[in-house]
């Protein structure tokens, strides 16, 4: 066996051992509780969510304020390593994404300070006695963002998810409450390329290769078994790439926006292009494109405010609607009107005065950036983001011509999730404009991430050498 295959193995072992961990001793459901006083005083849904700080948190925050049938709202997150008490940084969170402030000053909201692997969450009895028998609904968002970590470092956050399978099972409602999980599309790294991604359980050889991905294979693998041996009503929602939010606020660690820095005049003053055609599988025609091989490269990036309103779907469809639309409980949140990439990547080359160029011409003026910023006698070459993920682009660039997606990501099928949501379903839902890149791109100026400096002229000189 190779050294490669050994690892694969290791890695195996390691994620099945332990879902086995996890999986064990799922409680039993208790009998219904004769107390009905919270049935009567909250005529909707009490929804617990987690990770309200995050971007995505900080919009189902937003969706879940607004829902009419929305009467309580448990926000859920870890205690700060410092001193900040939660209120502060969820007020900050919602400022940095254009969200209204007011939305904390709901009634409807009740801010939590807890650690789900805690008994109890680590709550004082009463606080936790009154959510418990309260609650309708539950949707896990919370999760350790981190590509470079093993999966050990990620079993608080499946014990995490353990915690929360224990609370909806053990709710003195005569139904359990609904736990909708927030997973990762990249869980597919290594999916076939030439195949859409079916809604389905996938195999532990996918998603191996990182910690990150391994944990949320075995948290979905959680998901699945809580619902399949109990009464837990459980449904894993793969989320896609998602955009910035009204305030164009999209986090620069992520992989697209360094893409977009990089083609500043600071940077390498040049974006890729991908105006290939669909040469490796038809592309679904659940998303009202057209049935052919000549398709453009797609992208299905969604937005932050959508895609809140569609897990919103997800937490309220009939359990009947959801066994019939998603019977492997599985549904992946993306696009349903992709855009091709080179209309995306020509908005984006507009905006910052770029060269539309190969991907594997972007690359090489990347990596010679880094060549270039080691000269000592160019002081103003600013560091690019996209230099930090020059493993992952250069790993794109090796399974470009596979994919069926742009960029050569594989295809994600989604008729499921469109069946669920009324949200994806709309025949009118936007798809991505030119609007959208000028508020990321305004939103990247305004904090400094993008600048106008001239520096890319010596690289440009130095790739022609």
């Amino acid at each position: 066996m190779s050294t490669a295959n050994l690892a694969d193995a290791a890695r195996i072992h390691a994620t099945q051992t332990l879902l086995a961990k996890y999986t064990s001793h799922l409680p039993p459901r208790p009998p219904p509780s004769t107390d009905t006083f919270h049935s009567r005083t909250l005529s909707g849904s009490v929804v617990l969510v987690t990770g309200t700080t995050g971007s995505l948190g900080c919009h189902l925050l937003e969706t879940l304020v607004c829902a009419s049938s929305v009467s309580r709202i448990y926000a859920v997150n870890r205690r700060d390593r410092g001193s900040r008490k939660l209120r502060e940084r969820q007020a900050e969170a919602l400022r940095e994404r254009g969200i209204d402030e007011d939305t904390l000053a709901s009634k409807k909201v009740v801010l939590v300070e807890a650690d789900l692997t805690k008994s109890h969450f680590g709550l004082p009895e009463e606080e936790y006695r009154e959510m418990h028998e309260s609650v309708t609904h539950v949707l896990h968002n919370a999760w350790r963002v981190d590509l470079i970590s093993p999966l050990w470092i990620f079993e608080p956050n499946i014990a995490g998810l353990r915690g929360l399978i224990d609370f909806c099972l053990t709710s003195p409602h005569p139904t359990a409450p609904r736990l909708v999980f927030t997973s990762s599309i990249w869980i597919v790294g290594r999916a076939p390329r030439d195949q859409p991604v079916l809604e389905d359980p996938i195999p532990v050889s996918w998603p191996l290769g990182a910690g990150y991905t391994e944990a949320k294979w075995v948290a979905e693998e959680l998901v699945y078994a809580a619902t399949r041996v109990t009464s837990l009503d459980g449904l894993v929602v793969r989320v896609g790439q998602l955009t910035g939010g009204k305030a164009g606020a999209w986090a620069t660690s992520e992989w697209y926006p360094c893409m977009v820095q990089s083609a500043a005049k600071n940077g390498v003053g040049c974006f890729p292009d991908d105006n290939r055609v669909h040469s490796c599988c038809t592309p679904p025609t659940w998303n009202g494109i057209a049935d052919s091989d000549n398709v453009a490269q797609l992208m299905d990036i969604l937005p932050f405010e959508l895609a809140a309103s569609a897990l919103l779907d997800f937490l309220h469809v009939p359990k009947d609607v959801l066994d019939r639309a998603a019977p492997t409980r599985t549904v992946h949140l993306v696009h349903p009107r992709p855009v091709p990439w080179h209309d995306v990547a020509e908005h984006v080359a507009c905006e910052l005065g770029a060269r539309l160029v190969s991907y594997s011409e972007w690359l090489r003026d990347v990596e010679l950036f880094a060549v270039f910023k080691a000269d000592c006698s160019v002081r103003k070459a600013r560091r690019l983001r996209a230099q930090a993920l020059l493993p992952f682009f250069q790993d794109m660039n090796r399974t470009m011509l596979a994919g069926a997606r742009a960029m050569g990501f594989p295809a994600w099928d989604g008729p499921r999730g469109v069946a669920a949501s009324p949200t994806l379903a709309d025949p009118n839902l936007e798809q991505l404009s030119v609007e959208d890149v000028k508020r990321w791109i305004g939103y990247w100026r305004r904090i400094g991430f993008i600048q106008d400096e001239q520096a890319h002229e010596g690289i440009q000189e130095r790739a022609r050498l």
